[in-house]
């Protein structure tokens, strides 16, 4: 069944702060005869409205619209292509844009609800286009030659919807051979990153788990929207990834470095006995750029149920669960720091991303919150659920205080550099919701960082040098790259940073530099 989905912008009170994201899904070109017009005049968006108290299914023959209440047994075979509609959609609909409003000879442009959303696949969010992007599944029912139900089998679809008004965006809406697992907006490359795993619902037992990292690259063209898929050629190195997968997506991004962290279980085992409770995890760090593992599969003794990066200071942040030391503990949860990542400054125009870490045991003593961590060990956190604000160093948790249903849920900020300083946001009621995902809805990254503020220049002993220290990181005068023409970033020219040492005459007045 379809469970509401709403998107809630926080602090706004438009009437688009709180939208019901629409369940209509673009599920391709399909040949067809016969069909009785419901109406015409009507762009995509308007005939899956009008559709919607009748049918679950709606198709579009340039203007006209046709509600399918029998489903798709009253459509023919699906187009080898998509590019066989392509009669232009009213141009009011996305500039006329085709592909979406059928074509001659036949064909239809065909839209359906989805059955429901992947919970545990997380969603992330365009920024730069305002579009919340998901995982839906749409249910199919087998037959046999005689037309009588055989099972079911289940189509993927990457589904777009704006969030301003939680309507479907269609021309962003793109089939997928697999669910889409911890997706991520790669915010200067206009791509989601996700890794990809066949349903496990209808696995063979004895098919092995291979996942793969997929790009999907999304560009706003003059001609049209056109997307890009991509598979980074990473392989997992240890022999549990095949055999075990964790059920939720847990992953984060550095937009800047390109960096895609992901969780993966390590189940401890010996022969004839497995342990799929108490389990560890295995943390990788996949440069897109080279394909290597900048942490090498590092192996944590803990669950992990939270990543993030600051993609200014590079730095990875993780909720761990520390298991009870008897079986009636439930353990306790530590929001902590990782290390960073940073760039090799042998070439200004390497790729190459290295990886410093620090986290070591005891927990309490990598905690980013030492003076306040007491406050979050025994709440109860959304898997997966988390964002951050790159220029206040805050990350942003969704929890509760128990596992009772009808318990508010609270957005929780956590400074990084320990500051007890907090918003403290009202709670949120959580009647009739499965899950919670958070957007930074400005992220500013990576197009325009505030400028630093000095904190203090101060002369070494030897008065030969001064140290300066500023406010913040930036990105050292690497300047984002638009190689398409869409006016938004695909990419970063590392070549342009000035790093090094360089003349005081740079940074400070000339009376200044003189001395």
């Amino acid at each position: 069944s379809v469970y509401d989905q709403t998107i809630e912008v926080a602090g706004a009170t438009s009437p688009g702060a709180r939208a019901p994201i629409g369940t209509w899904t673009f599920v391709g070109c399909y040949q067809a005869s016969g069909l009785a017009a419901h109406g015409s005049g009507l762009t995509p968006q308007g005939c899956t409205a009008a559709c919607s108290t009748e049918a679950n299914m709606a198709a579009v023959q340039g203007s006209s619209c046709f509600c399918l209440s029998g489903g798709r047994v009253t459509l023919g075979p699906k187009a080898d292509s998509d590019s066989f509609c392509q009669t232009p959609c009213p141009a009011e609909y996305f500039e006329g844009t085709a592909r979406h409003c059928g074509g001659t000879g036949g064909y239809y442009s065909v839209y359906e609800k989805y059955t429901f959303v992947h919970q545990t696949a997380q969603g992330c969010y365009d920024p730069r286009r305002f579009i919340w992007y998901q995982i839906v599944a749409i249910e199919l029912l087998l037959r046999d030659n005689d037309g009588t139900p055989t099972g079911v089998d289940f189509e993927w679809h990457l589904h777009a919807a704006s969030i301003n008004s939680g309507e479907p965006l269609f021309p962003y809406h793109q089939p997928l051979q697999h669910m889409l697992m911890g997706m991520q907006y790669d915010l200067d490359s206009s791509r989601i990153v996700g890794y990809t795993l066949p349903y496990w619902g209808q696995k063979p037992l004895t098919e092995r788990w291979v996942p793969t990292v997929r790009l999907v690259g999304v560009q706003s063209l003059d001609t049209g929207i056109v997307f890009s898929h991509k598979e980074v050629p990473f392989g997992f190195d240890t022999s549990e990834v095949s055999t075990f997968q964790l059920s939720t997506g847990v992953s984060a991004i550095d937009a800047l470095h390109d960096v895609y962290y992901v969780t993966m279980p390590s189940i401890p085992s010996v022969p004839g006995f497995i342990d799929p409770v108490h389990y560890k995890t295995r943390l990788y760090g996949i440069n897109l750029n080279t394909n290597q593992d900048i942490l090498e599969g590092r192996l944590l003794e803990q669950s992990v149920v939270l990543l993030e990066v600051n993609s200014q200071t590079h730095e990875l942040f993780g909720l761990l669960k520390e298991e009870g030391a008897t079986v009636d503990d439930p353990g306790h949860f530590y929001y902590v720091c990782f290390g960073r990542s940073f760039r090799s400054n042998a070439s200004t125009s390497t790729q190459a991303v290295l990886f410093q870490w620090t986290f070591a045991e005891p927990i309490v003593d990598h905690v980013v919150n030492p003076y306040s961590y007491q406050n979050f060990i025994d709440k109860v956190y959304q898997v997966g659920a988390t964002s951050v604000d790159h220029v206040s160093n805050t990350s942003f948790v969704v929890m509760k205080d128990s596992t009772n249903a009808i318990d508010p849920i609270y957005i929780k900020d956590i400074n990084q550099q320990g500051s007890l300083k907090s918003e403290n946001f009202a709670p949120l009621p959580s009647p009739d919701v499965q899950a919670t995902w958070l957007a930074n809805t400005d992220p500013i990254l990576p197009l325009s960082l505030p400028a630093p503020k000095l904190m203090d220049a101060r002369f070494t002993i030897d008065g030969r040098s001064i140290t300066v220290r500023f406010d913040a990181y930036t990105v050292e005068g690497a300047l984002p790259v638009d190689s398409d023409g869409d006016e938004l970033p695909d990419g970063i020219d590392w070549s342009t940073r000035q790093i090094g040492q360089r003349n005081c005459s740079d940074m400070f007045a000339r009376r200044t530099a003189e001395l």
